[in-house]
């Protein structure tokens, strides 16, 4: 008889609230809705290719209910660009989930504050002091040093015919080049300092994306995050502990060097900033900037570049393209820089491209509803998470042509234009990525630079596999080995010559990978709170555990700039923030310093790093891109020098790859979840206040509605693009008030170091098939299968190569 009584009630239950949906106007919802779950058995891993399955079921705007939690699901340009455009300020809110709490130094970072006073300010911050082109270009040097020390170590290797692991290479010249900016110091490669410290920093980046990128069933569920279910909280907090301590000692030595000597990097910078805005520039604040900085800057633009790379190993023909313009532009005098960017539309276009194909987060970082709103039509209420799947968007055939196939060419003639909401790899609106400019610098003259040096080849005579791993980055499934004239980076096992400081390096490497890790985690305690209160999977606990070791990590790097501050001058961002702790120590307070640099760390390392994975997995895959890619180069940028910053804005094919890899293989497929702060209107439907906003990035940018041939690797179809957004059809930093304040860094840098190694190597498969693509679980949807490649030194570049 209770079992009759039961099942009447949960018939009543679900009729009833599908009937009161509809009669609220709100975003259609799949039927049924079960009790305490919602939609919850809907979804499958990896959730932007469930969520794209959904909305093609039931439409691109989607109300679901996570657990607790309402989350507005968007899959198309329009939908998207009425959430962060229209709707910008309704959405500007962040979700409060356990990553913010803890990795978010208590939703205090740029990342994850709310929309207010303190969120604009760390904006105002991060635009103007920390990320904007007159910084970008003071630091271009680094960008440049840390490109040629890559190049350097390809064409010096003695392992001929031997596969390059891309997805090490790249992750650690990204770590490389956030670290130098930061706190001037590097951790990989030739005058490595501190291989302990840099050990500590590598460990918390690949935790912090291994429990970013893990789902938290916790955060829709709140009774198992009671009982500690999955143990996610506590690795968040482990985690953070870690992050925090690492960036106060950061910190704390860029003090110590402010009153020693002058030093040019961000944290000096921000520190001198304390000393007349001590209100503004606290050290926390500065902390959690060094914690975004580092975490958005690296493994996302590295992911993004191994795609371009794996798409340009499987169509060769794109390579020849790539390698003839940079051939013709840049010539053989020197690697690809920055000012030759903007005469490299090809190389722009491969990494457009990849973006497309592959965004950094195929699912947009969450936004949240302030208040009810209307969007398509549908009543959005207040508090309602958005969620734009970029991934589905940017293969969407309704927007591409031939959105599978990797064609550079769709964006010839887009240079310098946004392409509407199609493609969204760096978000949009108040919230997209500020660091937007950075990554596509670094990839694109990355990138130029190996289509420059070298020629490429697969490791074996199949294809690379091109799957997805699951993660904060959608990283490649299989990581990508290329043969690059027989020159082997196994980065795996390789972490630099005469490296010093071990011990930190390798503290910090296990700090960023438990914070990806543990990011990356399902918490099913966010959405289903009973179970976080037991602890259920501990990741509430690990996220303890993870910020102890992050802030004191990051306690030491301030403590050692503080140190450093008064023994000599350093050009770092820390020692920026101290500069600016002295004049406004009410902002640029030590916590302040330490959640910056831990934002910077966590964000500007691994995401990065997996969007030039990605982008050499996909160079690799289309040998053809790479061609046009190196071409341009060539062209534009000569064999005098390497491909740098300057070159950037005559590279538009290079700009092109990583927008396509982006697009492709969004470094964050699902946005960063935003909530809304009241109720509001998506799609002509009502969304409650305290809805979590998930966009599916990866299903906005491969949707063949918004895309030709979406699932197809073509830089040209960025065209003529850029510099023009592209609506809201990708967003891979993401777009609004919450969008990615890095995206200058990122692409600055994807650019770069994507340019470099086209530029100078000849790049191949390890083997004749082509390049797994296979994405594997993240925060930054990694490759399944890290990127092995074959390189070896182009014969135009080796009078370059050997000055080096």
């Amino acid at each position: 008889m209770f079992l009759l009584y039961f099942l009447l009630f949960i018939g009543f239950y679900v009729i009833s609230r599908h009937l009161f949906h509809n009669i609220r106007n709100f975003p259609p919802t799949p039927f049924p809705t079960f009790p305490i779950l919602g939609h919850l058995h809907l979804l499958k891993k990896p959730l932007h290719h469930s969520l794209a399955t959904i909305s093609r079921r039931h439409g691109p705007i989607l109300l679901l209910q996570f657990g607790s939690r309402r989350v507005l699901v968007i899959s198309s340009p329009s939908a998207a660009e009425e959430c962060l455009a229209k709707n910008d300020i309704i959405f500007a809110n962040r979700p409060r989930l356990l990553a913010g709490k803890y990795l978010g130094y208590d939703y205090m970072s740029l990342a994850w504050a709310p929309y207010g006073d303190h969120w604009r300010n760390m904006r105002r911050i991060a635009t103007l002091e920390i990320l904007s082109s007159h910084r970008l270009n003071s630091l271009s040097r680094i960008r440049a040093g840390e490109v040629s020390a890559l190049v350097r170590r390809l064409a010096r290797n003695d392992y001929w015919a031997q596969p390059v692991d891309m997805k090490k290479a790249l992750f650690e010249l990204m770590l490389n080049v956030m670290m130098r900016m930061i706190v001037g110091k590097r951790y990989y490669g030739e005058n490595a300092a501190e291989a302990e410290e840099a050990k500590r920093f590598r460990d918390i980046v690949t935790e912090t994306f291994r429990i970013g990128g893990a789902t938290n069933i916790g955060e829709f569920l709140p009774f198992l995050r009671v009982i500690g279910f999955m143990g996610v909280e506590k690795d968040l907090q482990t985690l953070q502990e870690k992050r925090d301590r690492f960036m106060r000692c950061l910190l704390d030595e860029q003090k110590r060097e402010t009153k020693e000597k002058n030093k040019n990097n961000l944290i000096q910078d921000l520190l001198s900033l304390q000393e007349t805005e001590p209100e503004y520039y606290k050290d926390i604040t500065i902390r959690s900037i060094m914690s975004v900085l580092l975490a958005a800057g690296t493994d996302t633009s590295a992911a993004t570049m191994e795609w371009a790379m794996s798409l340009l190993l499987n169509h060769p023909e794109v390579l020849k393209k790539a390698q003839a313009e940079i051939d013709k532009v840049v010539g053989w005098d020197h690697l690809v820089n920055e000012s030759d960017l903007s005469r490299l539309p090809y190389l722009h276009n491969i990494i457009k491209e990849t973006l497309r194909l592959f965004p950094v987060a195929p699912l947009s970082v969450p936004h949240e509803s302030s208040e009810g709103c209307h969007v398509g039509g549908y009543r959005v209420p207040g508090g309602t998470m958005l969620l734009i799947n970029l991934y589905s968007i940017q293969r969407d055939p309704r927007y591409w042509s031939e959105p599978e196939k990797f064609k550079p060419e769709r964006f010839e003639g887009t240079e310098g234009v946004r392409d509407g909401h199609r493609m969204l790899p760096f978000g949009s609106g108040r919230r997209g990525c500020p660091g937007e400019n950075l990554a596509l610098r670094m990839m694109s003259v990355t990138l130029g630079s190996l289509i420059q040096c070298f020629e490429w080849g697969r490791k074996g005579k199949e294809p690379v596999d091109m799957t997805e791993a699951t993660g904060l980055t959608m990283p490649k499934a299989r990581p990508l080995m290329a043969k690059c004239l027989g020159l082997e980076i196994n980065s795996h096992k390789y972490y630099g010559e005469n490296a010093a400081e071990a011990e930190e390096a390798k503290r910090f490497r296990d700090i960023v990978t438990e914070t990806f890790r543990i990011g990356g985690a399902t918490n099913i305690g966010e959405f289903l709170p009973f179970l976080r209160v037991i602890g259920f999977m501990g990741v509430e606990k690990d996220l303890q555990t993870l910020q102890e070791k992050r802030d004191r990590f990051m306690r030491c790097l301030l403590d050692e700039q503080k140190r450093e501050t008064k023994e000599k001058n350093k050009n770092n961002l820390i020692q920026d923030l101290l500069s600016l702790q002295e004049t406004e120590p009410e902002y640029y307070k030590d916590i302040t310093i330490r959640s910056i640099m831990s934002v910077l760390l966590a964000a500007g390392t691994d995401t990065s790093a997996a969007t030039m994975e990605w982008a050499m997995s996909l160079l690799l895959n289309h040998p053809e891109v790479l061609k046009k890619a190196q071409a341009e180069i060539d062209k534009v940028v000569g064999w005098d020098h390497l491909v740098n910053e300057s070159d950037l804005s005559r590279l538009p094919y290079l700009h092109n790859i990583i927008k396509e890899t982006l697009r492709l293989f969004p470094v964050a497929p699902l946005s960063v979840p935003h909530e809304s702060s009241e109720g509001c209107h998506v799609g002509g439907y009502r969304v409650p206040g305290g809805t979590m906003l998930l966009i599916n990035l990866y299903s906005i940018q491969r949707d063949p509605r918004y895309w030709s041939e979406p699932e197809k690797f073509k830089p040209e179809r960025f065209e003529g693009t850029e510099g023009v957004r592209d609506g809201h059809r990708m967003l891979p930093f993401g777009s609004g008030r919450r969008g990615c304040p890095g995206e200058n860094l990122a692409l600055r840098m994807m650019s770069v170091t994507l340019g470099s190694l086209i530029q100078c190597f000849e790049w191949g498969r390890k083997g004749k098939e082509p390049v797994d693509m296979t994405e594997a679980t993240g925060l930054t949807m990694p490759k399944a299968r890290p990127l092995m490649a074959k390189c070896r030194p182009r014969e135009s570049m080796m009078p370059l190569l050997s000055q080096i």
